[in-house]
């Protein structure tokens, strides 16, 4: 008897499957390196997040997405892609607000933010729920068939579903986090079912968080770029003369001279 050889059928799935995955790991590293390389561009800050959601965008095959950043107490949409304007503009502030249009705060006076973006902006998930990761992102393939099966109570928040309003089926809220907490997150949104799975998720989150790192280290750079620019303004423009001085000390620690660091044009006349 002459014995048949061959590949079984769950071998030769196993090695089809091989070259997806390393084209699928060397877009991903693609993706990344160019978000990297956009953050660490000089510029615009919003002409190069635009650059970076575009890039999620494409990446994702998703109809639309967007990204929010902390304003003051809210969290806006900073930069969006493939959304419509009327639900942006509908979407855009995610405070709960009082009757006289104030925000509304928690008992530790900070402003409760709604729906499930402001859960993720705030860390409230709770990872046995099918929908969040342990990594703190929402996501579902069924936004219809989510909020029929769940409560508010199950989504930690009162939500406006309006993303399955507008007939987005497949949803993904990634954190974009620094330092423990976020300073916005990364949206994905489209109208078929089924784009996301757990690992494309998990890859999202790295970046998500790759972009969080780099953004808040941009921002805190600009604030201390216009804090500087207020303190020249305010240091020439006063009426007086005012000089900036390094004192001197002796070994017994006396002060015995000073340097002129720097001085205003009224104490230089």
């Amino acid at each position: 008897m002459v014995a048949k050889t061959g590949t079984s059928p769950g071998r030769s799935q196993s090695v089809d499957r091989e070259p997806r995955k390393r084209k699928q790991h060397k877009n991903q590293t693609a993706l990344v390196l160019r978000i990297l390389e956009c953050l660490s561009q000089d510029g615009n800050q919003r002409e190069l997040i635009g650059q970076i959601l575009q890039l999620a965008k494409e990446f994702s095959g998703c109809e639309a997405a967007g990204i929010r950043l902390r304003d003051g107490e809210d969290f806006p949409y900073y930069q969006t892609t493939g959304f419509p304007d009327e639900f942006v503009l509908a979407e855009t502030s995610l405070c709960s607000r009082d009757p006289h249009g104030l925000p509304m705060r928690d008992d530790f006076g900070n402003p409760v933010l709604e729906c499930m973006c402001g859960n993720i902006i705030c860390g409230r998930f709770d990872s046995k729920k099918p929908f969040f990761t342990c990594g703190g992102s929402f996501w579902s393939n069924n936004t219809t068939e989510m909020l029929a099966s769940t409560t508010e109570e199950d989504r930690q928040a009162r939500t406006r579903n309006r993303c399955n309003g507008e007939g987005y089926e497949s949803v993904a809220l990634i954190p974009l986090g620094f330092q423990g907490s976020n300073i916005g997150l990364l949206q994905l949104n489209d109208k078929r079912r089924n784009r996301f799975t757990p690992e494309l998720i998990e890859f999202y989150e790295g970046v998500g968080q790759s972009i969080g790192i780099i953004l808040a280290r941009k921002q805190a750079e600009e604030a201390l770029q216009v804090s500087e620019q207020k303190y020249r303004s305010l240091f020439t423009g006063m009426l007086n003369g005012y000089a900036y001085c390094k004192m001197i000390w002796d070994k017994n620690n006396e002060a015995v001279d000073f340097v002129f660091i720097e001085v205003n044009d009224v104490f230089e006349r």
